[in-house]
């Protein structure tokens, strides 16, 4: 697909007084170097577009791998600190066992001594 119009090109050239065959020769010459720098330049974004392509997934990789790494520490540390507060309740409830326990028997007693 012609990215020029060179027969209105050629026209162009022709009423700044060049020949016919000149000017034709000319706007040929143009569309072709047209056509030869578009294609350049698709190639260069194309090339560019792969290189950004490429930095964003080796940047992606590296959050991904940081997100992993910080998840783990605070999954670590949760859990640490779920043991530890899993750890106080059962203290708690094995001394308010105790204190039941004791007061069952104080209980258990003091109605042994009455009957």
């Amino acid at each position: 697909m012609p990215l020029t119009n060179t027969l209105e090109t050629a026209r162009r050239i022709e009423s700044l007084g060049f020949t016919h065959q000149q000017a034709q020769g000319f706007a040929e010459l143009f569309e072709s170097s047209a056509q030869d720098a578009v294609r350049e330049l698709k190639a260069v974004v194309a090339q560019e577009g792969d290189r950004t392509r490429t930095e964003l997934r080796g940047e992606l990789n590296s959050v991904a791998t940081e997100l992993r790494s910080e998840f783990k520490a605070a999954a670590a540390e949760l859990r640490g600190e779920f043991k530890a507060a899993l750890k106080d309740l059962e203290l708690r409830l094995t001394l308010r066992f105790g204190a039941m326990l004791a007061a069952a028997v104080a209980l258990l007693a003091a109605l042994q001594k009455l009957l």
